[in-house]
């Protein structure tokens, strides 16, 4: 199943002739189901709406058996699957191709009673999944071509109409480079025809928003092909603002791809409907907060969304700081107001308080604005109770599948060493290579099914019996483990902190370093130095893994902890890994109250610095959390 699967998805990304594409995903469907007679049929609708099925695929010349067109009419009437089982002759089975709750075809076969089966459905139902999603892909090109070439017929009418909108557009091309940008875009940002088009596009966009621009140029998904989301861009100045981008993916001349981004400044707009209209509650229709207040914090206007959000029916005699938990209160007070009065703008993840005093966490813009006569702050914040709920999902899906991989991969693992060994006879030399390459293949599946779980087990409790830690001993155990493997030099430096002791987990402490040596060892395939050093500061202890490697480009290091990310230059040199090492790492020392930092160079290497808090006398429980840290400096 999973290799037929693995081979459509492939002919899809291979743009194969449309015609054979349908007649492979009929024919993995038969070879999987055990059937000989079969059949895909797309739903087309007309322009009065009403849908017609067509055949796209099918093993039976000319039409239908009657038994196996009533099904698939069924089918189309239920939006299910449709069986008939009988306990002689024939059976016959439909099921539809389903996206998101829109039935796009139907898929009937017809077999011996004992083929036609429920499980044989249940077996079927991952690979009709994947035809449904591609049947869907291949509905979205066509449509997509279409107006493609319409877009290009109206190439004049489309320039009038771009150069003359009052939003900005630019036109990136796959590198990233920017094309073309509209007088509104240079308006915006701040800048000149001269000085932007040319440049790159991370010039305007942060890192992230960049990835996702360039990845909508390229992609190769069955999503749609235009996206939109909220980013941050950056003006001429600096000065970063929050913005609504649509990109769009056309053809160019000589069937060039480019990215058309279409976007505006979303605070900007909000501030100035907001100050020409505050009499008037021109925002209530938005379920976020957004607020603004005088120089001195007092609240002059709230919005519906807000107040429902915060249970505050009154502002009067109200500051900002009212809508926050002492916590965040203390926060916005010592951190954010120095920083909006420096730079004039704030974005991150605070906390609001609810009438019953319930904390809210939230994404919140803060800026302020010193016009003149006019001074003033604004907060936009949104709700994030139903993303968090959303991963905690994601956190629970993704531990319940990696425990029922496991399982099974256990059981193969342990007869392919059993066929390895002998154990179930003898074996010549070409099927003991075969099957060493098969076991090499399972141990690193099973290693990453491993991770998965351990990603998912982290931080879901506290340490409940937390050791004594020698950091020092710790880290001369990892560095003797990983010295034979690696043709440099790796040097440790712990004497100041030879008796210093961590209270917490040493397994879970001994992952976190031994990680930090293998990714040195695995990134510095030139050799070099591995430098190894523990300090004690204060009540803490700072240890800090540098390497001579291959580093990592500026635009990746922020991304470093997020889980299944790659650096670009690791992916190149086609390194083994899952990207789940550093995001382990992290969650482990914040478990323990510490914190962990990257800092690198391209060509220079990379400094990861880990900072725990020492063992206090009579220490029996630790409590994952934050902390503040000093960014590592460069190298």
């Amino acid at each position: 199943m999973l290799a037929e699967i693995v081979t459509i998805q492939e002919l899809y990304r291979e743009r194969r002739d449309v015609a054979e594409l349908w007649q492979h995903l009929l024919t993995s469907v038969l070879r999987c189901s055990g059937c000989e007679v079969g059949f895909i049929g797309e739903l087309v609708w007309n322009d009065i709406g009403v849908p017609n099925l067509e055949t796209r695929a099918s093993t039976v010349p000319g039409s239908l058996p009657p038994d196996l067109g009533l099904i698939i009419s069924e089918v189309i009437a239920r939006s299910d699957d449709v069986m008939v089982a009988p306990e002689a002759g024939a059976g016959f089975l439909g099921m539809p191709l389903v996206v998101a709750d829109r039935i796009l075809g139907v898929v009937g076969l017809a077999g011996p009673t004992y083929v036609i089966t429920s499980e044989t459905a249940e077996m079927l139902r991952p690979l009709v999944g994947v035809v449904a999603a591609i049947v869907e892909s291949i509905t979205n090109a066509t449509q997509r071509d279409a107006v493609t070439g319409r877009l290009r017929r109206n190439l004049g009418f489309l320039e009038a109409v771009v150069g003359n909108a009052s939003y900005g557009v630019v036109v990136v091309d796959p590198d990233g480079t920017i094309e073309l940008a509209n007088e509104a875009a240079l308006a915006l940002l701040g800048t000149s025809s001269e000085a932007l088009v040319g440049d790159s596009i991370g010039s305007v966009m942060s890192p992230r928003a960049v990835d996702w621009v360039l990845s909508q140029i390229v992609s190769t998904s069955m999503s749609d092909p235009i996206t939109r989301r909220t980013v941050q861009m950056l003006a001429h100045s600096g000065v970063p603002f929050r913005a609504d981008v649509t990109v769009g993916t056309f053809t160019l001349a000589e069937d060039r791809a480019a990215a058309v981004l279409t976007f505006r400044d979303i605070e900007a707009e909000l501030l100035a409907q907001a100050t020409a209209l505050r009499s008037a509650d021109l925002l209530s229709f938005t379920p976020d907060l957004v607020v603004w207040s005088d120089a001195t914090g007092a609240i002059e206007y709230i919005n519906a969304g807000g107040r429902a959000l915060t249970g505050v029916s009154d502002v009067d005699g109200m500051t900002i700081e009212d809508l926050f938990p002492p916590w965040a209160a203390e926060r916005f007070a010592r951190d954010i107001v120095p920083e909006l009065r420096s730079n004039g703008s704030w974005i991150g993840e605070m906390a609001l308080v609810a009438e019953a005093g319930e904390e809210i966490p939230v994404s919140m813009t803060c800026l302020f604005r010193h016009e003149g006569d006019n001074t003033y702050y604004a907060l936009l914040a949104r709700d994030l109770r139903e993303h968090q709920h959303l991963e905690l999902l994601q956190h629970a899906f993704v531990s319940t599948v990696s425990h029922e991989l496991r399982t099974p991969l256990t059981g193969i693992l342990g007869y392919l060493e059993m066929f390895v060994s002998g154990d179930l006879g003898d074996i010549g030399p070409e099927q003991k290579l075969a099957l060493d390459v098969m076991s090499r293949s399972g141990d690193r599946l099973l290693e990453l099914v491993d991770k998965l779980l351990q990603v998912a087990s982290i931080g879901e409790t506290a340490i409940r019996e937390p050791e004594p830690v020698p950091i020092a001993q710790m880290l001369e155990d990892a560095r003797s483990s990983w010295s034979s493997q690696f043709v440099g030099v790796i040097t440790t430096d712990t004497e100041s902190a030879v008796a210093a002791e961590v209270s917490g987990s040493a397994a879970e402490l001994a992952t976190v370093f031994s990680g930090l040596f293998e990714n040195a060892v695995k990134f510095s395939p030139n050799g070099g130095d591995i430098e190894v050093s523990a300090k004690v500061v204060d009540s803490s202890i700072v240890i800090e893994v540098s390497d001579m490697g291959i580093g990592i480009p500026p635009a990746d290091v922020d991304r470093v902890f997020d889980r299944f990310f790659r650096a670009s230059n690791a992916r190149e040199m086609e390194s083994q890994g899952a990207g789940l090492g550093l995001a382990i790492a992290r969650a482990i020392v914040r478990k323990h109250g510490g914190e962990i930092t990257v800092a690198s160079a391209p060509a220079e290497g990379t400094l990861v610095r880990v900072i725990l808090t020492l063992a206090q006398q009579g220490q029996t429980n630790i409590e994952g959390g934050d902390r503040d840290c000093e960014s590592p400096g460069g190298r």
